[in-house]
């Protein structure tokens, strides 16, 4: 489980008794988790991914996502997943071809 809050500070934790390639790394306003991982490099590579991404939020999350999968991702394969970042009382929701904002 991870947390970050609007001034940035972060809390993550990974259980004792999770599987084997499970883990999580937290940086300045981030948190990276990861579950059910094929190896140990997955996080630490979307760690990086995101620290050295630029564009918005939701680019800088999905290269995370790119550069855990190329790292070997999860073992159960491709997992669907969506980005909901809150934007001013509304909530912007995007996925790598479509973009759209709900009140």
């Amino acid at each position: 489980m991870a947390v970050v809050d609007v001034p940035g500070w972060v809390a993550a934790h990974t259980g004792e008794t999770c599987t084997p390639f499970a883990g999580h790394l937290i940086g300045e306003g981030v948190a990276c988790q990861a579950n059910i991982m094929a190896n140990d490099m997955v996080w630490p590579r979307m760690l990086d991914a995101f620290a050295t991404a630029s564009g918005s939020l939701t680019a800088r999350l999905l290269a995370a996502l790119d550069a855990g999968e190329a790292a070997g991702g999860d073992v159960r394969g491709l997992r669907p997943a969506a980005v909901i970042v809150g934007v001013r009382g509304a909530v912007a929701v995007e996925a790598p071809d479509r973009a759209a904002v709900a009140d």
